[in-house]
C-alpha cells in the first residue's frame, strides 16, 4: 500500500512541476506583440537611426539592415522575416533595392549548412535619409539553430557612400517554428 502512494505522489510532483515549467514558458510568449516587434524596440531602432545619420556626410545614401526578426500579423503566428532597410546616408536613393537572403542552419549549434538561399528586389521611388522599408524572407518550419543573413544592394546598383555595412546576420533558436514566442534570439 505504501508502494501505491508513492507512485501516485511522484505522478502529482511531475504533473505540479510540468504545469509550473508551462506557465512559465507561456507567460513570456504574451509580451506586447505589434506587428512582431514592440514599441520600445522600434524606439532604440530609431534611435540608432539617428546615431547612424550624424556619422555619415557624404552625399550620397548608405543603405543598412538594422533588423532581422520573425514577421508577424495580427496573431502571434510567424508568417516570415521581417528585414529592416533603413538609408542612412545624407542623400536620397531611388531605383531598385535589392536584398541577398540565406538561411544556414546551425548544426550543433555550430557549423553553418545554407538550406536556403533567395534574392528579392523592390523599386522604391525616393527612400530619403532616415527612413526605412521592410523587406521579407523566408522562415523556416523545423526546430533547431538558425542563422539568417542578407546582404543589401549586393550588385551595388545603387551608389552608396559605404559599402562594407551591407551584411546583416542574426542567429535564432527555433524551439516552435509557427508561433513568434518560439524563437529565442541568440545575438
Amino acid at each position: 500500500m505504501r508502494f501505491v502512494g508513492s507512485i501516485m505522489m511522484k505522478t502529482s510532483l511531475k504533473k505540479e512541476l510540468v504545469f509550473v515549467i508551462i506557465v512559465l514558458f507561456i507567460s513570456m510568449g504574451f509580451i506586447p506583440i505589434t506587428n512582431g516587434i514592440t514599441q520600445q524596440k522600434q524606439e532604440l531602432a530609431d534611435n540608432q537611426v539617428k546615431n547612424l545619420i550624424l556619422s555619415n556626410i557624404e552625399g550620397k545614401p548608405d543603405l543598412v539592415v538594422t533588423d532581422i526578426y520573425p514577421q508577424t500579423t495580427c496573431t502571434p503566428m510567424v508568417s516570415g522575416m521581417a528585414i529592416w532597410v533603413v538609408n542612412i546616408g545624407d542623400a536620397t536613393a531611388t531605383g531598385s533595392v535589392h536584398i541577398h537572403f540565406v538561411v544556414k542552419r546551425l548544426l550543433f549549434g555550430i557549423f553553418p549548412i545554407p538550406i536556403y538561399r533567395d534574392e528579392e528586389s523592390r523599386d522604391v521611388s525616393e527612400l530619403t535619409p532616415g527612413s526605412r522599408i521592410i523587406m521579407h524572407g523566408p522562415a523556416t518550419d523545423k526546430i533547431g539553430f538558425y542563422q539568417f543573413c542578407c546582404t543589401i544592394n549586393p550588385h551595388k546598383s545603387i551608389e552608396e557612400s559605404n559599402y562594407n555595412n551591407n551584411y546583416y546576420s542574426v542567429k535564432f533558436l527555433v524551439l516552435d517554428p509557427e508561433w513568434a514566442w518560439g524563437w529565442c534570439r541568440l545575438n
